[in-house]
């Protein structure tokens, strides 16, 4: 049941696009035990916030019975209706209405969406900050890629899209992602932080723009803090396509070694040499004694060329709910 009891209360209907949208609503009026029906019929054609049942006149209750927001349009639209007492707003009902389907209430049932042509699908389900996988090259209404890119307001030069419908992604990124994972840029493309901005209303205000989470050419895993795990923030990036081991990164082991070698013979001032191009071994003798030395080579092997550490992967692109 929806009540509107006093002269600020109201129904409304924000539209996020430009988009032919047929209204219709029915309500009944109490007045002192009297009931009298009402209904109203009604267009919207454009991006706007819009009354779609007006407010009870002096002394009377009126109790919404049916609204249908019917999408006579060629592209989907984003549609929220809300409830206002002229000071506080309350958001009932949000969706991405195909063409040709419509939103209904109903008193004592609630939302519901219906009449789709068999065309049509509705990506129910989703809100802010939820995210699907695809092969599309252009985002669905309500939605942006994944793109590396900003957000922001009309005003913010974001990269992505700069519009007012980012607003709730906006807010979503600023609260739950820090400012190493989604950076905060001025409107000139400076950088600013979160604790500079205070909240995500005065970040909105000053013509921010919001970083989206790297995902280009990345693949997807869980934040958090698996067992025996190290903790991963939301938004986190790391890892590499290629390594070059270093020593600390090795194995320890041996290395074998060459131990043929030549003799080098001197003798009342006569030298004589054995062998090609070993390391000699040179015997000498002095006197009564004999004294010798011996050189080992070890052989270089590798050459450090960095080794490929990425796993079996499959690419898409990622679009993400305003």
């Amino acid at each position: 049941m929806i009540l509107l009891t006093t002269a600020s209360d109201k129904l409304q209907a924000v539209t996020a696009q430009a988009r032919l949208i047929d209204v219709h609503a029915t309500w009944i009026d109490n007045a002192a035990g009297v009931a009298t029906p009402g209904r109203a019929n009604s267009a919207i054609t454009t991006a706007a916030t819009t009354d779609i049942v007006a407010s009870p006149a002096a002394g009377k209750q009126r109790n919404v019975k049916t609204v249908y927001l019917f999408n006579r349009d060629s592209a989907a639209a984003d549609i929220t209706v809300q409830h206002t007492d002229g000071t506080l707003v309350a958001q009932l009902h949000k969706v991405t209405l195909p063409p040709g389907a419509t939103l209904q209430y109903e008193d004592e049932h609630g939302f519901i969406i219906g009449g789709m042509q068999s065309t049509t699908t509705v990506a129910s389900g989703f809100t802010t900050g939820d995210a699907k996988i695809t092969l599309k090259t252009v985002a669905d209404a309500s939605w942006v890629m994944m793109n590396d890119g900003t957000i922001g307001n009309a005003s913010s030069g974001a990269t992505t899209r700069a519009n007012a419908d980012t607003q709730d992604l906006f807010t979503l990124l600023f609260d739950n992602i820090n400012d190493t994972n989604a950076p905060i840029l001025t409107s000139a493309g400076a950088a600013t932080t979160r604790a500079a901005q205070t909240n995500a209303v005065t970040a909105w205000t000053n013509n921010c723009r919001m970083s989206l989470t790297r995902q280009l050419g990345r693949a997807l895993a869980v934040g958090g803090t698996g067992a025996g795990l190290t903790a991963r923030a939301l938004g986190e990036t790391l890892g590499e396509e290629r390594h070059a081991q270093s020593v600390a990164e090795m194995a320890p082991h041996g290395h074998g070694g060459r131990t043929t070698f030549n003799y080098l013979w001197a003798w009342a001032g006569v030298t004589i040499t054995y062998g090609g191009t070993e390391p000699n071994v040179l015997v000498a003798v002095n006197s009564n004694s004999i004294s010798t030395s011996t050189a080992v080579t070890i052989d270089a092997a590798g050459a450090g060329t960095p080794f490929n550490v990425m796993q079996p992967t499959s690419f898409w692109n990622v679009m993400i709910k305003l």
